[in-house]
């Protein structure tokens, strides 16, 4: 079992790892943020905060675009009670935020951090087969955000 220590978790550890077990990832330079896939195509992104963060959290995130509709809240509350291991929340402009946190206080199981983002990739490719054809609005690009920058994907 590989264990990295607290202070060994960085953008570039987890890069060489989860490239080594097979996952579809890339560095973004400009983002300070590694880029994932899903097994439907969809793009997330996560990133390890810089050794002054006091929060040792690695957040996972995908956001969609949804369609103009007034049941949008509805359907991300719905999200949040019958899907796991994901938090569902609306923001401004229908966007869909799909996230999951993973701390790192103390170290982290580098196999088990694959598993949860295999998983996390699952439920967001779960919610597009399942719920994309009526709410998500496949023709709006998806939108990969982190804190300093956005970078739109199509």
């Amino acid at each position: 079992m590989r264990i990295l220590k607290e202070d060994q978790v960085t953008n570039e550890s987890l890069l060489h790892f989860l490239k080594e077990a097979g996952h579809e990832v890339r560095y973004i330079e400009e983002e300070k943020s590694i880029l994932f896939h899903t097994d439907e195509g969809v793009r997330g992104i996560f990133r390890v905060p810089d050794t002054q963060t006091r929060t040792k959290m690695i957040t996972l995130t995908v956001r969609f675009v949804l369609k103009e509709s007034e049941s949008n809240l509805a359907f991300v509350n719905q999200l949040n009670d019958t899907m796991f291991l994901g938090k569902f929340c609306m923001e401004s402009n229908n966007r869909l935020c799909i996230t999951y946190e993973i701390t790192y206080t103390g170290g982290l199981i580098l196999r088990q951090f694959s598993r949860i983002l295999r998983h996390f990739c699952w439920i967001v490719d779960h919610v597009l087969r399942d719920y994309g054809d009526h709410l998500v609005d496949k023709e709006k690009p998806v939108l990969i955000e982190a804190a300093a920058a956005t970078e739109v994907i199509h």
